[in-house]
């Protein structure tokens, strides 16, 4: 199992657009072969910054979703939403 972490910091004024957006992208998400479930964040002290924390039962499921066009029409939608581009951090229990 993998975790994804990708951090956004949404432009100023955009957050209540970027928010409907992922939130109607969640469930799609979440329906994707081999995903085990995520959900998205918002910073306590940084009301611009969003994080979505998913889980992946293998890297290549993530990166079939990655890839997807489901997953580019979605950076479509809020790439004009972000200050900067996504960072997406890949991780893995150390067992």
């Amino acid at each position: 199992m993998i975790k994804v972490l990708i951090e956004r910091q949404i432009a100023e004024g955009l957050a209540h657009y970027y928010d409907c957006t992922i939130r109607r992208v969640i469930h799609s998400v979440n329906q994707a072969p081999g995903c085990l479930g995520g959900e998205s964040l918002k910073e306590t002290e940084n009301s611009h910054r969003r994080v979505i924390l998913s889980k992946w039962d293998r890297l290549s499921d993530w990166q079939a979703w990655y890839t997807s066009d489901e997953r580019r029409q979605v950076l479509t939608e809020i790439s004009p939403l972000l200050e900067s581009s996504e960072r997406i951090t890949i991780l893995e229990a150390m067992h």
